[in-house]
Formats: structure tokens, sequence, C-alpha cells
């Protein structure tokens, strides 16, 4: 996952903690050479954000960083995510330390999904 500020030319990607015996997956071993240099991509979307808010952009100018998620599963790292997007839209800076707590977000992410039903 990428969170992309355009008036400070912020880039962060967030991506799961990959260890030694992850290799032994077949699909993880795909990943685990993925270089975690800025992509074309990501670029291409900076300039694109950049020419809608009206901002000046220069790839020189790009902050980057790269954050890895200690979780133990892709449903653990979609909470993750879920984590990230909820604290970008509130411009909150997302925390993967011991307070993370990953049963927690996911009650969460369910409690929001239940609140937007109507029981009657």
């Amino acid at each position: 996952m990428v969170t992309i500020e355009v008036k400070n030319s912020g880039v962060e990607l967030y991506d799961k903690e990959r260890t030694e015996d992850d290799d032994t997956d077949s699909k993880t071993s795909l990943l685990s050479g993925i270089d975690h240099d800025i992509s074309d991509t990501v670029l291409h979307m900076m300039d694109l954000a950049s020419k809608i808010a009206g901002v000046e952009f220069s790839e020189d100018q790009i902050e980057g960083g790269v954050e890895s998620i200690a979780v133990d599963t892709d449903e653990d790292m979609l909470v993750a995510m879920c984590y990230v997007a909820r604290c970008t839209t509130f411009a909150e800076l997302p925390t993967f330390d011991e307070a993370f707590n990953i049963t927690k977000e996911r009650a969460h992410i369910l409690d929001t999904l239940f609140a937007l039903l109507e029981f009657q």
C-alpha cells in the first residue's frame, strides 16, 4: 500500500514484513525480490496529482520511506491497510509499535460495517 501526499511530496510504502522463512512459499518467493524503490507508477501518480492540485512537481523533491508491517497472514495485512487508510483519512500518523493491536483493528472494521446496517 502506498500513501501519497502531494503538498509535501511525501510517499510512504507499507509492506508486509518478510522473513527468510517466507521464501519457502512459491508466491512469497516471487515477491521477496521486489525492490522497494519508488516505482514509475508512483511517480506517475505524483505527477498527475500535482497537476490536479496545481503544484510544481519534481522527482528530486520526493521524500519517501518504507514501513514494514509485522503481520502473520495476508488477512492481517488487509486489516493493517484499513488501519493505514483510517489514519490517513483522519490525518493521524499510523504507528506499528507495541500499541498496534490487530485484533482491536479487526473489531473496529466489523463495528464500522455493522454501524452501516440498519437492524429493525
